[in-house]
């Protein structure tokens, strides 16, 4: 046998045995040191049901799960031959079947400082590593692929209600190429599809996010599209400003579509919010129209009008890529604005007719003065859900005062 051919076996005899000694350290030691680790980075209880290996360079994690936060069937990762030479943590494939994540909103203790979102911005660090709440810190990384299989989000609101108002996605999937955690990377492609159970015996709804970004050229493309909203569920968000019994709404579902592009950071998504299906109660024999009851008909009326018998509002966010914020005034500008074109020569003749001609007559000053004291209760129910959301996700710094010599 030639030497250069004995240099070959030998090679590659060395490498299968180093590959042997990883997957024997990796069976015997790694479920408690993946346990420890993963406890230093949640701050939470981790219980590990069985960790094993397969060839050639490949973990699964069976029965994961972080207290108060997830559960995981199972978990699967691959690391490829040029994952190696990366410089830092790289997976082929990180796959996740059946989680379960929680996140809960609860009351704050006594004398507990919060962010106030709502007046005062985020400002991100230079180069922040992703934080998912309070004490949790995502490593850096690069993953090929991210694969979630039938997972269920739950996020659950003690704030609204005694015993929570909770909001799930439910068969989750989520397909991710190309992601770097805790940096800007390439290109990025992204699907997202879930449904969303609302009250038991309605209709779910769904959500849908597919598209790309790339962090490097600070563009994207992306759609997003969220069906069959249940208003009714969500009313202890708006309860204070808005009285369905009083305005007779029995059923009320909306679809909300958008349309983000993004080019040299400036990021422009056109939102599309249409009213799908409403049921009112009808009025009991010998009682009057309460006033809540008569403003939502007219709002109603108008929007039927503009929009050939549609109750539609659509209006534009624009922001950066690096600095992404949103707000609420563009959907308020945009429903003012809606109900000006009643005296504004917008409406099609044959239009009018469906307008109560009381309506007409005062339309002018009134309709818009009649929508103020509708949008104020709207959107202080959308700084509610935005506060609710990122208060759980954003926690204020903590501020250490150095000890007094």
């Amino acid at each position: 046998m030639h030497p250069w051919r004995k240099r070959i076996l030998f090679g590659i005899a060395a490498f299968l045995a180093f590959l042997l000694l990883v997957h024997l350290l990796v069976n015997v030691f790694g479920r408690a040191i993946l346990t420890a680790k993963l406890q230093e980075s949640f701050g939470k209880r981790v219980t590990i049901g069985r960790l094993s290996t397969y060839f050639p360079l490949g973990i699964v994690v069976r029965r994961l799960e972080i207290e108060d936060l997830c559960k995981i069937q199972e978990v699967a990762v691959s690391v490829g031959p040029f994952d190696l030479f990366r410089g830092k943590p790289s997976f082929s494939l990180l796959k996740l079947t059946r989680p379960q994540v929680t996140i809960r909103k609860s009351l704050p203790s006594p004398g507990q400082e919060i962010l106030n979102v709502l007046n005062t911005p985020v400002q991100p660090a230079p180069t922040p590593a992703p934080q998912v709440a309070s004490g949790i810190v995502l490593p850096r990384l690069f993953l090929g692929r991210l694969i979630i299989s039938e997972g269920q989000f739950n996020f659950v609101d003690h704030e609204i209600t005694k015993d929570g108002l909770e909001i799930k996605v439910e068969h989750l999937n989520v397909k991710v190429s190309n992601l770097n955690l805790g940096s800007w990377g390439q290109r990025t492609d992204f699907l997202l599809q879930g449904s969303i159970p609302w009250r038991e015996g309605q209709e779910r709804g769904s959500v849908e996010l597919k598209g790309w970004i790339d962090g490097i050229k600070k563009s994207m493309e992306a759609s997003l599209k969220i069906e069959k909203i249940d208003g009714i569920y969500l009313y202890p968000y708006y309860s204070a400003w808005v009285d369905l019994e009083k305005a007779r709404i029995e059923k009320a579902n909306l679809n909300f579509t958008s349309d983000i592009k993004g080019v040299d950071n400036n990021v422009t998504a056109i939102c599309h919010l249409e009213l799908t299906d409403i049921v009112r109660k009808p009025l009991p024999e010998g009682e009057s129209e309460e006033k809540a009851s008569k403003m939502t008909n007219a709002v109603l009326d108008i929007f039927k009008a503009l929009d050939k018998g549609k109750v539609v509002l659509d209006f534009i966010i624009r922001t950066k890529m690096d600095r992404p914020e949103f707000g609420f005034g563009n959907i308020r500008m945009a429903f003012e604005n809606k109900l000006s074109q009643v005296h504004s020569g917008s409406i099609n003749p044959g239009d009018v007719l469906i307008l109560p001609a009381k309506l007409l007559q005062g339309a002018g000053k009134g309709a818009v003065d009649m929508s103020k004291s509708v949008v104020d209760g709207v959107f202080a129910m959308g700084r509610e859900l935005r506060k609710s959301v990122l208060d759980t996700l954003i926690k204020p710094p903590k501020v250490v005062v150095p000890e007094k010599k």
